[in-house]
């Protein structure tokens, strides 16, 4: 027997296929990989606003406890559970950070140090991370 999710997944994987959804730019070979990903992306779009609301709504109804309860508790457990459905949440212990602000006070105060002189070396030790990259494919009207 297919379960819902199986069922989902047949249903999901139709749209993309030539009897789906027609695309519009199929002509080519960078439409039609740019109609994969932004069929796939707004789906994505959508879902994501729904399933928000949806956890959103359970929540409000009292069906599953707030975020700031179940973090309470580290670890996995079943929070509540249906015929068909249960709600598995797996907290992760909390993990540190450093405080430049907290860091510099404290060196300041113990070896009695100007902040400002700490404060610009600690700015000098930063390095940069990978850039944050962003990738959206869009739709476009060609008036031909």
């Amino acid at each position: 027997m297919e379960t819902l999710g199986q069922k989902l997944l047949h249903m999901l994987h139709a749209i993309g296929q030539p009897d789906g959804i027609p695309n519009p730019d199929k002509s080519n070979i960078v439409g039609r990989f740019l109609f994969d990903i932004f069929v796939w992306q707004e789906l994505e779009r959508y879902s994501s606003m729904h399933h928000k609301r949806a956890w959103e709504e359970a929540v409000a109804e009292g069906i599953v406890p707030p975020d700031d309860t179940l973090r309470m508790f580290v670890g996995e457990t079943i929070v509540r559970n249906s015929d068909h459905f249960a709600v598995r949440v797996n907290v992760q212990p909390p993990h540190s950070l450093f405080d430049l602000d907290e860091f510099v006070n404290r060196v300041a105060r113990k070896w009695k140090l100007p902040k400002n002189k700490l404060r610009r070396l600690a700015e000098e030790c930063k390095t940069n991370s990978k850039p944050i990259l962003s990738k959206r494919v869009i739709e476009v009207r060609n008036e031909t």
